[in-house]
């Protein structure tokens, strides 16, 4: 069996590092990979919203999270319950600040299992 026209596995393991660390060394280069040292620039976390419909229930996890929400200035505040110093305004796709009111931030009403 000949091995002409075969590539050595050290070589071809040499090549994929050597195209990953260019197209990262050209990215950065572009400006398109985007670096922050910035604490105040980093998202505090990632959040969802679930639909309610009227009448449908859900289920939560039972496990306490590690962040609480706040009404600051009229707007919803998502801080930290680890390190006091990390809070973050919570704002919608448009980076529209999400209104509250002083009532919202009250305990919710616990669900009743019927």
């Amino acid at each position: 069996m000949s091995t002409k026209g075969r590539l050595k596995p050290a070589t071809l393991i040499l090549t994929v590092v050597a195209t990953i660390a260019a197209t990262v060394a050209v990215l950065e280069y572009y400006g398109v990979l985007k670096h922050s040292l910035d604490k105040s620039a980093l998202p505090v976390g990632d959040f969802k919203a679930i639909y309610l419909a009227d009448g449908e229930s859900f289920r939560l996890s039972p496990s306490k999270p590690e962040v609480h929400a706040e009404c600051h200035r009229g707007y919803l505040v998502i801080a930290s319950n680890t390190d006091e110093k990390m809070r973050g305004l919570l704002v919608d796709f448009k980076n529209r600040g999400v209104a509250c009111t002083a009532a919202s931030t009250a305990e919710p009403a616990t669900e009743s299992a019927d």
